[in-house]
Order: C-alpha cells, then structure tokens, then sequence
C-alpha cells in the first residue's frame, strides 16, 4: 500500500518482492507494508518513505538489494509509533490451528475360519449329537450328512445351527449306519468346511438290558410261595442296574385250576411270588427293560411249591421197570 497524492493504492503480492508502476517521477512515496492472514489485516505495519527519480536523471545501477532512504517528517502524514526497543516493528501473529481431515477407514471383511475339534458327544440307534469348536468371523453355518458308503450321494441339510452355536443333535438316522458329516462357517466374505467320518450310530440291541438267569431260592419256598433270584448271565457280563423287570406265572398242567399273575417294574435281582397253589408246578417268565425299549429275550423257568402235607395222599402206583425179582416203583403226589 502506498500513498499516491493524498490518497492510497493497495498492490496485493505473496512473494518477497513486487515493482511498482504507473508513479509520477520525481516523486516521494509512502510505502506501508502490511501481512494479510486468513483474508485479515495483522496489526502493526512496516512503512518507508522512496522518491522515484527525476526524468533528466541518469538512472542509477539496478542493485541486487533497493536503497532504501530513511524517512523524511512530513508534517501532513502522522507517522505511526515505532517501538524503540527493537530494530524491527513487532508483529503479534495470531496462531490458527487448521483441522485435520481424518482419512475414512474401510472395513473389509474376514472370511471365517474352519470349525475344529469336530466329535460324536452323543450316539443312540437314531440320532447322533455332534459337537465342534466355534468358529472366528462366522455368522452362519451349513450342517450336512450323507452314508459314508454313499460317495456319490447328495448331502443332506438339516436346520442350520446358529453362529454362536457348538452342539447339535441330528434326528432321522438308521441304526448301526455309518456317517460323513460336513459343517460349513459362513459370513459375507466366505465360507470354511469340515468334514468328519467314521460317526456310526448305535445298535439298539445292545442298549437294551441283558436277559438274567432265574434261580430258586429252595429254602425260602413254601407251599404258596416262591422265591427267585436274577443272576447275571455270565461272568463277563453284569446285570443293567437301571433295568426293570416284568414277572409272569401260570401253572403247567392244562387243565390246572391254579391262578396265574404277573406284575411289572420289578427293580432288584430278587422277588417272591405269593398266594400260589401248594404242590403245584409254575411256568415263571422273566423279561429285563430300560428307557430303550424290552429286550427280546426273555427267560422261562418251571417251579413247583411244596405240598401240604396234610391234604397229601398216594392214589396210583405204577411199575416202571422189573429187573430179576426188583422192582422200581415211583409215585405220583395228588392233593385234594
């Protein structure tokens, strides 16, 4: 900015250095420097008196640096106050602290990854409870199976577990069969799979109770009662202890009018028939279950109670063999 004939001109430069034109020669000129930041003036200026030459003066060599004249008092121009403490005017230069433009962040997606440690937790003849490890990233998953034996078959897809899911139980299937099993973590990004074999389900025979042998407790029968024991079938095999029993009775003559009976949930390896007939031989069957069904075998035994003594009479003889001048003779005990 510089005063031109009582009034001033204003010439804008973002650089170190600006030429002035279009001034009258010969005369003197303020000149008022003034920083411009944010589209603001900054308090405090720089401000010199320059003369430009007269037009018959020779003009001087052009320096690297102008000559600059101290200033004249002009009693027309009030000079701005210098401060006296420092060379330079001080300028107060407020600070202004631009934003930072954060860079946007992308989210790209992971896919996820494989469940692991896939196992059989449970086995019955007709579904399997099969369990594995959580996947990372996963929001989905994918459960199929199909027989082993059948490579060329389509899988089969059954409700699909949720993402935070670990275990799931798969109905439907045949007993003593063997399965692959294919489970897929899914999310946006893609899917992992595990595959698992050699899963058979169960034979429901052999979750069914063993069949016991049935022993007559001789000194505990009367001549209405009789007491029996179950025993193990075997010395490599033990009775279910969860296993029930269902007991039945009836007499083996045909015609026999004695009562015949059963009664079920028999719990224990012993138990005592009462209210028998006395002298009189029973059919006692015995037939084990649990929570997996009856078994299918089932065990029979022939028993008699004791005769009464006093009711007891002899009616027939018969000669069952003659050897020389022997003979063999049974008897057969009625009762009235």
């Amino acid at each position: 900015m510089y005063l031109d004939g009582g009034s001033y001109r204003i010439a804008t430069v973002s650089g170190t250095s600006i030429t002035l034109n279009g001034l009258q020669p010969g005369t003197e000129y303020q000149i008022v420097v003034r920083a411009i930041i944010g589209g603001m003036y900054v308090p405090n200026s720089s401000w010199f008196y320059v003369t430009t030459l007269d037009a018959s003066e020779e003009e001087p060599p052009v320096d690297d640096e102008p000559t600059i004249e101290e200033p004249i008092d002009k009693p027309s121009v009030e000079k701005p106050p210098i401060d006296e403490s420092t060379d330079e005017p001080s300028v107060d230069i407020p600070l202004v602290e631009e934003p930072i433009e954060e860079e946007p962040v992308i989210d790209i997606p992971i896919a996820p990854s494989a469940p692991t440690d896939m196992r059989i937790e449970e086995s019955s003849p007709y579904s399997i409870v099969l369990q594995w490890t959580q996947s990372d990233e996963v929001s989905s998953y994918i459960l199929e199976y199909r027989r082993t034996s059948d490579t060329e078959g389509e899988w089969i897809q059954v409700t699909a577990p949720v993402a935070d899911a670990t275990s799931v139980r798969i109905e439907g299937l045949k007993p003593v069969t063997q399965y692959t099993f294919r489970l897929t973590a899914v999310n946006e990004a893609g899917t992992a799979t595990t595959e698992m074999t050699a899963a058979t389900t169960a034979n429901p025979d052999a979750l069914l109770p063993v069949k016991p042998r049935v022993r007559l407790d001789k000194k505990a029968t009367t001549t209405t009662s009789l007491t029996i024991k179950l025993l193990a079938p075997n010395s490599r095999t033990s009775l279910d202890a969860n296993a029930h029993y269902t007991i039945s009775w009836n007499p083996t003559a045909r015609n026999s009018t004695a009562p015949s009976g059963h009664v079920e949930g028999v719990t224990g390896t012993q138990f005592t028939l009462t209210d028998l007939n006395p002298g009189t031989r029973y059919r006692i069957t015995v037939t084990p279950y649990n929570e997996n069904g009856q078994s299918h075998d089932s065990r029979n035994r022939s028993m008699h109670t004791t005769v009464n003594a006093t009711t007891q009479r002899y009616d027939t003889l018969r000669v069952q063999k003659l050897r020389l001048s022997m003979a063999e003779i049974f008897y057969h005990a009625l009762h009235n």
